[in-house]
């Protein structure tokens, strides 16, 4: 255990000027439940040499968000944030052409939210350059019209990897489920 002298900093109980850090593998629960695993963090924690009032700041809330990430198998806060960077997107480009809640961009760049498996996947993705030129180019706006409960839609989309598209689409209108023994 190494212990650093934080000279000149205040003690938040006592208020002396006599706390020292030092880190320590710090236990941690997450999840609920029947889900619930014990985690651990390397963290500082800040001691008085006055009173022992011991504690923890905003570098050990970091820490243990990103080793809830590890176990998850996701990707850390500042690597979301070097994913959006690395396409040279501002966070509400970023999300225009992704689709992803420019809210929730920000909470998982801040460490204030953790993405789900899906979307990590996703920004995986997008550390690929030409994926993001793929969404760009994709970037189909669906314009529907809706007449007594029918949805229209005066988008047509060319799937060229779909043998027969248009026959399938007249197969699918045609389609009409009919009672057995009729």
């Amino acid at each position: 255990m190494e212990t650093k002298a934080a000279l000149g900093l205040e003690c938040p109980s006592c208020e002396e000027h006599a706390v020292s850090f030092s880190e320590v593998e710090e236990p941690f629960g997450y999840g609920v439940d029947g889900e619930r695993v014990m985690l651990f963090a390397r963290v500082p924690r800040g001691t008085c040499a006055s009173c022992g009032f011991s504690y923890t700041d905003a570098r050990a809330e970091v820490l243990r968000h990103e080793a809830v990430c590890e176990h998850l198998a996701i990707m850390k806060p500042k690597e979301v944030a070097a994913v959006r960077k690395e396409c040279g997107l501002s966070r509400s480009e970023f999300a225009l052409v992704t689709k992803i809640g420019e809210a929730s961009l920000s909470r998982w760049e801040r460490g204030k939210g953790i993405q789900n498996a899906a979307m990590d996947q996703f920004l995986y993705l997008l550390t690929f350059g030409e994926n993001l030129l793929r969404l760009r180019a994709r970037d189909r706006k669906p314009k529907c019209l809706i007449q007594t409960g029918v949805v229209h839609s005066t988008s047509v989309y060319h799937f060229p990897h779909v043998a027969n598209v248009q026959e399938k689409e007249r197969e699918a209108r045609a389609f009409v489920l009919r009672p057995t023994g009729t």
